[in-house]
C-alpha cells in the first residue's frame, strides 16, 4: 500500500530554508514512491471554529477560502 504524505510549509520566506528543507524531503520521498501533497500555508487566513452552527442548523456564518477547492 503506498503513503499519501502531506507537508505543510509555513515559512513566508518562498526562498527560506524551511522551503528548501521541504523540497529536499519532497524529493526524497518522491524518490521512494510516495504520493506528496504540498500546501503553502504561509499568508492564508485560517481561524479555528467560531460556533457559527453550521453542524448543528446546516449553515455557516462565512464562505470557505477561495483556494480551498
Amino acid at each position: 500500500m503506498s503513503k499519501h504524505i502531506v507537508v505543510l510549509s509555513g515559512s513566508p520566506r518562498k526562498d527560506g530554508n524551511t522551503v528548501r528543507l521541504a523540497d529536499a524531503f519532497i524529493e526524497g520521498a518522491k524518490a521512494a514512491g510516495k504520493e506528496i501533497s504540498l500546501f503553502r500555508v504561509a499568508g492564508l487566513q485560517i481561524g479555528g471554529c467560531r460556533g457559527c452552527g453550521e453542524r448543528l442548523y446546516g449553515y455557516a456564518i462565512f464562505s470557505p477560502l477561495p483556494n480551498s477547492g
